[in-house]
């Protein structure tokens, strides 16, 4: 079957045949990049929803230790229990409604189980306006009704279990990892306040749980300590800062990761006091964890940016290689089709028209002009390559003919 094909369909083909070839190599590579791409801008998703969801954890959880607090000590001084429920509300509140915002940029850039997960965070809604008829917990509470501890512990590790489960779905691991270390931050925050409740219960004057006083701390500290060892200079540097010193907790000796080994015989400060302790101890982890957040964006920011920049070097390479190489293979196929076409048009010529002419002339036994001959061979073909040679033989053998 090639036989049968035209010179020129087979000279096109030829060439056709590697610049097929490099299209498709250069398609794969420019698709890499998009590919590379898209995993970089999967963080600008799914960020808001992961920050919404881990400071939803420890905001809820601290209105869990106002909430029983008010609820526990009615007569004690509920202005004073009421303020720290306004203000813890108030972190809850903005968490939830950033992640109500944000729910709508996750299907198809974290998984469906994630997605599960997130929307499984239904009790923000029990708190703040109750369901199925039921008055909020928030309302309960406002009555003094206690809403159980796990109400407020349930929805803080649930919101914790999201992000997480975010956390992981960050194609890029290295901000999958950053994520999580945000994560432990957050856990330890989470853990510090459960302390605080068990503190609290204490102060007003129920039994003192050690077990659980100790658990709630050695949590903190693990939670620390994973975010140490995975943190990156720049986000240890970052949290470092902001967080500032150290703050001092009546409750606790002043050496890190020491255990408490039971109540003192009496109350240190007041309980207010110590609830400004704690959450001031809060705040100072919230800077720090903003602060980590931060650079994670930039790193992230930068990522995408440095795909983006691949991706148009690659695009752009691409193009410029393929036009070169058509723009080549035209030249070469123009420079074979021209002389092989002049060179076709000579031979019919002569052997259709000139030839037949010679022939008749002779036939005729008339006289042959002395120049037939030499109009006869001429081949102009300008071309110095076998095709050139070809013309140039023919002419030569015309002539000596």
């Amino acid at each position: 079957m090639l036989r049968k094909l035209p010179f020129r369909t087979k000279l096109i083909a030829v060439v056709s045949i590697p610049l097929f070839a490099l299209v498709g190599y250069a398609g794969v590579t420019v698709y890499s990049r998009y590919q590379a791409l898209t995993k970089e801008q999967q963080y600008g998703h799914v960020v808001n929803a992961f920050s919404a969801l881990a400071r939803l954890g420890p905001a809820v959880a601290d209105e869990g230790v106002g909430s029983s607090s008010f609820v526990t000590e009615p007569l004690g001084n509920p202005p004073a229990s009421k303020a720290l429920i306004f203000d813890t509300g108030n972190a809850t509140d903005a968490a939830i409604t950033a992640l109500q915002g944000s729910l709508g940029s996750l299907p198809g850039h974290v998984s469906s189980q994630t997605i599960g997960l997130v929307r499984s965070v239904t009790g923000a809604q029990i708190l703040q306006i109750g369901a199925d008829g039921q008055q909020g917990v928030r309302a309960e509470v406002d009555l003094f009704q206690n809403p159980g501890d796990t109400f407020f512990t349930n929805l803080a590790n649930e919101s914790m279990v999201a992000a997480n489960s975010i956390a992981r779905d960050i194609s890029d691991r290295s901000l999958s990892t950053s994520l999580l270390g945000i994560v432990n931050r957050r856990e330890s925050q989470v853990a510090a306040a459960t302390e605080a409740s068990v503190v609290t219960n204490w102060f007003l004057g129920h039994p003192g749980d050690v077990a659980s006083w100790d658990a709630a701390v050695h949590d903190q500290t693990l939670a620390e300590q994973s975010f140490r060892q995975t943190a990156t200079p720049a986000e240890a540097a970052a949290e470092t800062s902001a967080a500032g010193p150290v703050l001092s907790d009546p409750m606790r000796s002043t050496v890190p990761g020491v255990l408490p080994i039971g109540f003192p015989d009496r109350p240190p400060v007041d309980v207010y006091a110590y609830f400004q302790s704690f959450l001031a101890k809060q705040a100072r982890t919230n800077n720090g964890v903003n602060a980590v957040l931060s650079v994670v964006d930039r790193t992230a920011a930068a990522n995408e940016a440095n795909a983006r920049n691949l991706l148009v070097l690659a695009a752009g390479g691409t193009a410029l290689l393929i036009a070169l190489v058509l723009l080549l293979a035209w030249l070469l196929v123009q420079a074979v089709n021209k002389p092989l076409r002049a060179l076709t048009r000579a031979a019919r010529n002569v052997a259709g028209r000139r030839l037949p002419q010679l022939v008749d002339t002779v036939q005729a036994a008339g006289q042959v002009p002395p120049d037939l001959v030499e109009r006869l061979a001429p081949v102009r073909v300008e071309s110095n390559d076998e095709i050139g040679e070809l013309a140039s033989s023919s002419a030569t053998s015309s002539a000596s003919r």
